[in-house]
């Protein structure tokens, strides 16, 4: 599925055991997600190029498969 990076506040990229995207990703950039792990409060995504997870509530989703 692809989907944008939006930014985050610090809360929300590290909700979850996610890496920080702001470290990792560009804002405004779109990525696909390769990966995804379901949990009760939270989902991480892990996208193309990067093998650490990342908080979805961090991205717009713009297609899914």
């Amino acid at each position: 599925m692809k989907v944008k990076f939006k930014g985050c506040s610090n809360t929300q990229a590290n909700w979850g055991q996610g890496e920080d995207p702001q470290e990792y990703l560009e804002v405004g950039k779109e990525y696909n997600v390769v990966k995804t792990e379901v949990h009760t409060q939270h989902t991480l995504w892990w996208v193309e190029g990067c093998d650490v997870p990342f908080n979805s509530a961090c991205f717009e989703l713009l297609e899914a498969k």
